[in-house]
């Protein structure tokens, strides 16, 4: 009997097993599915963003996904075979079958498309169809586009550097979950200063263990605290200057969270968290490249990681003219924004100014039963919204007494209905504004009402206000001066208040625009690093955002080039709820910034 029960006891054992086992592989080719259908939704979604930069036709991101799958598919395996470059066509044309109807791309263009899939999928095979991109010369197509293919380089260089970057990224990861969970918000009102210190701390001890001399913490004039640091050049090398901040946007409404703001969290391919991308990101994209040349760095280095820059208190831009020695060098790597898209690279060189002000409008003593007064005793509330709204024209486009709101942008242009997806416009509703959308955000002033004082609803009494303000924002584009942009706000505020309401105007601290020169050195070398690492040259894009540092540079290092550039791509939401960075960018901008270092310290170098 005792043996018989063990014998049961055995078997049972080992059904238990067995089906642990089932239940073990299944989980595991369950988790293995999901994740190749997460990596390859995340390689069609930049593939659609590449190609749509470029100006083609971008077929569904299920095409996509069942074509390429995650690796690239037959497109990677052999880039050359004619089979391959035919089924590619096919599957990028407009399905044409019938009589009369033909491929949307050309040949030469299906070369270039294919160059674009490459560089997202398998950049190292980039190298297998640069004869054909060369004997098109796609330099000069129809559509003007820039020619897809790398420079003729030393690939053992770039690979390696392209191979150190790629084993650092857990290490970039666990980086940026660490920063991410210290809420570095420079405003006293809502969060601890300690942990805008905690953050400053943890940058400063980041940058010296990676190999920069004497980092330290300097209080800058507003009270915040400036990371700064420095590794000498070789002899005859020349200085590049590394600037990003640690400092972040509070994060708005925590229930517009997708999961938690302060917390690195992973979904879709994408890592999302207050700062992911503006601008921690951007603090790990230069780890990382430092750390993939370890003490081969070919350049000097000053580093500089501002702590009140989302506050727009300008302790950085006063600590700056006086410790110009400290601080000076040839180039300027400005890393607060980002590319065009996902795997276009991309150098912003116009920023638009900034003149804030905050208008109070007053009409009565105090409140007022709105039963007993309501008609004829002036609503402060409803002055100030008649003054509001006579910022814009009919069509939304701002509109402000002396000051040109017509101005047109010669640059690359931003396609409407990817602005409309960038933005998150609702369906149905219009853009604002006259003219591209280039023009109304890189080369026209734009007016946005920021916040309102006034009753909340919920606790709200029949009463008519007595006062009523707004913090108003104006962004003015290059060549518009920001002290008379706020002045000539501040007169069409006060001149269209109604009723004879009083009305006060506290103007705060004002941005210069900024537009940078490209001729130099500095740009044929970071170029050049994008076209190896992604396979095609650099783009050039405005933003209509303000860095009123990039002023300062200027004026202080005159003679220096100011490059702007990092991992903030229009799909970060940045400022917004659920910002989010894609690892690529990270990783790929990594290499940009270590081969720009390469290529500018030598630009006979290879």
């Amino acid at each position: 009997m005792t043996s018989l029960m063990a014998s049961r006891h055995r078997w049972i054992y080992i059904g238990a097993i067995v089906l642990l086992v089932a239940m073990l592989v299944t989980g595991l080719l369950t988790y293995s599915r999901l994740h190749s259908t997460n990596e390859a939704n995340r390689k069609a979604a930049q593939l659609s963003d590449a190609l749509r930069a470029a100006g083609y036709p971008v077929p569904s991101q299920s095409q996509i996904v069942h074509t390429l799958g995650e690796d690239g598919g037959a497109v990677c395996e052999n880039p050359s075979n004619a089979l391959t470059q035919a089924q590619w066509k096919y599957g990028m044309s407009n399905g044409a079958g019938g009589p009369g109807q033909r491929p949307v791309l050309s040949d030469r263009e299906v070369v270039f498309a294919e160059a674009i899939v490459l560089s997202v999928y398998c950049p190292e095979k980039l190298a297998d169809i640069k004869e054909k991109i060369d004997d098109l010369k796609l330099g000069n197509t129809v559509r003007n586009r820039p020619s897809a293919a790398p420079p003729t380089r030393s690939r053992p260089m770039t690979d390696e550097i392209a191979r150190r970057i790629a084993g650092l990224m857990p290490r970039a990861k666990a980086d940026l979950a660490e920063l991410v969970a210290i809420p570095s918000v420079a405003d006293p009102r809502q969060y601890p200063p300690e942990k805008c210190r905690e953050a400053a701390e943890w940058v400063a001890a980041a940058f010296g263990e990676a190999g920069l001399r004497d980092v330290h913490l300097e209080e800058t004039p507003d009270g915040s605290h400036a990371v700064i640091g420095h590794r000498p050049p070789p002899p005859g090398a020349p200085t590049v200057l590394l600037y990003c901040h640690y400092d972040v946007q509070p994060p708005l409404d925590d229930s517009a969270w997708t999961s938690p703001p302060f917390e690195l969290t992973e979904r879709d391919g994408r890592w999302y968290g207050r700062g992911t991308a503006d601008c921690k990101g951007n603090i790990v994209m230069h780890l990382t490249a430092l750390r993939a040349l370890g003490d081969d760095v070919p350049v000097g280095i000053k580093f500089v990681a501002e702590g009140s820059e989302e506050q727009g208190t300008g302790g950085l831009e006063a600590y700056v003219p006086p410790h110009a020695g400290e601080l000076h060098a040839d180039a300027l790597l400005i890393c607060d924004t980002g590319n065009a898209a996902v795997g276009v690279p991309t150098a912003t060189t116009s920023l638009r100014g900034l003149a804030n002000l905050v208008v109070t409008v007053s009409t009565l003593h105090g409140d007022m039963h709105s039963g007993m007064f309501g008609g004829p005793a002036p609503d402060a509330l409803a002055a100030l919204i008649r003054a509001l709204d006579s910022l814009r024209d009919a069509d939304g486009g701002t509109r402000i007494d002396g000051l040109d709101c017509e101005g047109g942008w010669s640059g690359v242009g931003y396609d409407e209905e990817q602005f409309r997806t960038d933005a998150g416009v609702l369906d149905g509703v219009r853009l604002t504004g006259s003219g591209t959308v280039a023009d109304r955000l890189w080369a026209r002033p734009a007016v946005t009402v920021l916040g309102i004082d006034c009753p909340p609803v919920v606790g709200s009494a029949a009463a008519i206000p007595a006062t009523a303000r707004a913090r108003v924002s104006l962004r003015v584009p290059p060549g518009t001066d920001p002290q008379a942009a706020q002045n000539a706000l501040t007169a069409h505020l006060e001149a269209a208040v109604p009723w004879g309401a009083r009305v006060g105007v506290e103007p705060e601290s004002t941005g210069s625009p900024f537009r940078a020169a490209t001729g130099g050195p500095a740009y044929a070398a970071l170029d050049r690093a994008m076209q190896e690492v992604y396979g095609r040259p650099m783009s050039f894009l405005g933003q209509g955002g303000s860095i009123p540092l990039c002023n300062v540079f200027a004026r202080t290092f005159p003679e220096a080039e100011i490059i702007l550039m990092g991992v903030e791509e229009p799909r970060c939401l940045i400022h917004a709820p659920n910002e989010s960075v894609d690892p690529g960018e990270i990783e790929h901008m990594a290499n940009v910034e270590a081969l720009f270092l390469r290529h500018y310290a030598n630009p006979t170098r290879t």
